[in-house]
């Protein structure tokens, strides 16, 4: 018998899991190349440098009301890393804590539990804001169809911000070609009829394909629909095999998107 190692334990403590093939096998193991680790004030310096925006704390003027969609432990986006600055610049500009909701884009996920999201987000970001998880059933409300018939059912509580915003990771995609930008609202934040749409969207007619962005039409919907729901600012992250932030854009939901994609 042969073996061969792959990452294990994300979220819980990452090691090496030694996976055992018949010997007549041929495997082999791919992992990412290049990168390096980026420290906190690169990440911060890229926040503060937006892409096809302008910088966050100047989209905060004038707002009352942040909301903030965050992936969950299905990507390993490092929130707890990410989102103390987000926070940092939106109360500089005058937003208060209280005005500030953090919505769990789990699509049709499980919630997370309270270890789940003291692990996401660090526990200094659980003790000043307001957390909450997303409900494909529960809670959405109706913004009418895609140019494409995918229909609009998008996450209440977080329509309620005057600015919105998403945390996520841009990671190869067997429907939308990357993870990342738009799909933090489609299908994170959707109700179960917009989830089913765009999942099934090759059955609909909506081309989709890993790594592919060019003429990919889930990817297409995708951004429609996020920018119906009026996603204003994303910072997404490219990640390393062993989980470490390796790049980061923010901006536009799209330009930083394609940057993001460009690099991983």
């Amino acid at each position: 018998m042969k073996k061969v190692k792959i990452p294990w334990r994300s979220w819980y403590g990452d090691k090496d899991y030694k996976l055992t093939l018949p010997e007549e096998w041929e495997a082999q193991v791919f992992d990412h190349k290049g990168g390096r680790e980026l420290r906190l004030r690169d990440i911060e310096a890229a926040i503060d440098a937006p892409i096809g925006t302008n910088p966050l704390p100047d989209l905060a003027v004038g707002h009352r009301k942040v909301t903030i969609a965050v992936d969950d432990l299905s990507r390993p986006t490092p929130g707890a890393r990410l989102l103390p600055a987000i926070i940092e610049r939106l109360t500089a500009a005058g937003i208060k804590l209280e005005d500030i909701r953090i919505v769990m884009a789990l699509g049709a996920h499980r919630p997370c539990t309270g270890q789940d999201l003291s692990k996401k987000l660090g526990e200094s970001v659980l003790d000043s804001v307001a957390v909450e998880n997303h409900h494909p059933y529960e809670n959405v409300v109706n913004l009418g169809e895609s140019s494409g018939g995918t229909p609009i059912l998008v996450n209440a509580p977080f329509m309620e911000g005057d600015l919105k915003l998403g945390v996520g990771c841009v990671i190869p995609h067997y429907g939308p070609g990357f993870g990342g930008g738009g799909k933090i609202i489609l299908p994170g934040l959707a109700g179960m009829e917009t989830i089913r749409a765009n999942h099934i969207g090759t059955v609909r007619g909506l081309a989709g394909g890993l790594g592919l962005t060019e003429a990919n039409g889930q990817l297409s919907d995708i951004r429609e629909v996020a920018r119906r729901v009026g996603l204003d600012f994303v910072v997404n992250v490219v990640m390393s095999g062993k989980r470490q932030i390796v790049g980061v854009f923010a901006g536009d939901f799209v330009e930083a998107h394609d940057a993001a994609i460009e690099f991983a």
